[in-house]
C-alpha cells in the first residue's frame, strides 16, 4: 500500500496473513493470491474508492488493482503484484504504485535475490545506497539511472546482465536490466531495474 498526496510516500509490501494498518484504519488479510480490507472500527469511517464503498467491521471488501482506501482524510492505492521467475521468493501481496506523488522519477528496484527477495526500494533524485561503495542515482529530467562504484571492490563483486564491472566507474543503467552485487560472505542480491 502506498499513501498518496504527501511528499514522500510509503510502501508497504505486506506478506500472506491479516495485518492491522493503524495508519490506514483498516486491517488487510491476504492469502498469497486476494487481498481484502475491512474497517477496524475507530473514527472516522473508512471508505474504499474509486466507487464509494464504506468498509465495514470485521467484514473483508476483496481490493483490486488500483483500488483506493480512504480514512481521516488521507488516501492509500493498493497494487497486487506477483514475481514472476522468482518461485523462491517470499510473496508480497501489495507493493509500490510506480505512480505514487512526491517521486519525479518512475524507477524502482525489486530485490529478487538475497535475503530481502520481494521487497521494494523507492529510487529518489538523491543516490540510493546499495552496499558500500554501490550507489545508484535517478535523473528526473530525462528519467535516466546511474550506477556509480566508488572504488575498485574486486572482480565479479558487481556486475549487469552478468557483466562484471571494476570501479571507480560509473555507469548508465538502462530498464529490464539486472544489477547483482556480492557481499564480503559470499551473499549476493540482485536488483532488477523497472523504469515506468
Amino acid at each position: 500500500m502506498l499513501e498518496q498526496g504527501v511528499a514522500h510516500p510509503v510502501d508497504a509490501a505486506l506478506p500472506p496473513g491479516t495485518h492491522a494498518l493503524s495508519d490506514c484504519g483498516v486491517e488487510v488479510s491476504f492469502d498469497g493470491e486476494v487481498a481484502a480490507a475491512a474497517w477496524l472500527g475507530f473514527f472516522p469511517s473508512a471508505f474504499l474508492l474509486p466507487s464509494p464503498r464504506q468498509l465495514q467491521r470485521g467484514r473483508f471488501t476483496t481490493l483490486s488493482n488500483d483500488d483506493r482506501v480512504s480514512w481521516a482524510g488521507r488516501e492509500w492505492t493498493t497494487i497486487s503484484h506477483s514475481l514472476p521467475g522468482a518461485d523462491d521468493a517470499p510473496i508480497r501481496g501489495m507493493c509500490l504504485n510506480r505512480r505514487g506523488t512526491g517521486h519525479p522519477l518512475n524507477g524502482v528496484l525489486l530485490l529478487t535475490a538475497g535475503k530481502d527477495r520481494g521487497n521494494f526500494l523507492r529510487l529518489r533524485t538523491e543516490p540510493t545506497e546499495l552496499a558500500p561503495g554501490v550507489s545508484i542515482r535517478g535523473e528526473a529530467e530525462n528519467s535516466a539511472l546511474t550506477l556509480r562504484i566508488a572504488r575498485d571492490l574486486g572482480d565479479d563483486r558487481v556486475s549487469i546482465d552478468g557483466v562484471a564491472l571494476r570501479g571507480p566507474a560509473t555507469t548508465a543503467v538502462s530498464a529490464e536490466q539486472t544489477i547483482t552485487i556480492h557481499g564480503d560472505d559470499d551473499a549476493a542480491g540482485s536488483a532488477l531495474v523497472i523504469l515506468g
